[in-house]
């Protein structure tokens, strides 16, 4: 709307039935971009169930020395870690941007950066 150097009035008329008109995918995209949100907070959480429940099931004595013998069933602290993990998955969300808006600013000041190594900018 600001494209063709519409006044405030007609710009804001254009563009709220251009919103009304497309309600529906606008609604279906929203709906997509949360069910992958929350895709991945399972994911993370389930991540963090595996890595304990194996190694509940598979270790005889904890990082401490002590006897894993007590514990019957290594689902009550593994799913306990899942719940824990959805949490940080759910956290994790703001930061996407916050991290992608980082490298384009680092980039322009002329460092190579990545995202798998963020520590290791060169530049």
């Amino acid at each position: 709307m600001g494209i063709w150097g519409d006044d405030y009035m007609t710009a804001a008329k254009k563009a709220f039935f251009l919103d009304l008109r497309h309600q529906g995918r606008i609604g279906l995209v929203d709906d997509a971009v949360s069910f992958l949100l929350g895709l991945q907070e399972v994911a993370t959480g389930f991540v963090g169930f595996l890595v304990v429940y194996v190694l509940i099931l598979y270790m005889d004595t904890n990082f401490f020395g002590e006897s894993m013998k007590f514990v019957e069933t290594p689902f009550g602290p593994a799913f306990f870690v899942f719940y824990i993990g959805a949490i940080i998955g759910k956290v994790a969300h703001p930061l996407f941007p916050l991290v992608n808006i980082h490298l384009d600013i680092l980039g322009k000041l002329g460092h190579d950066c990545k995202v798998s190594s963020l520590l290791l900018c060169n530049g």
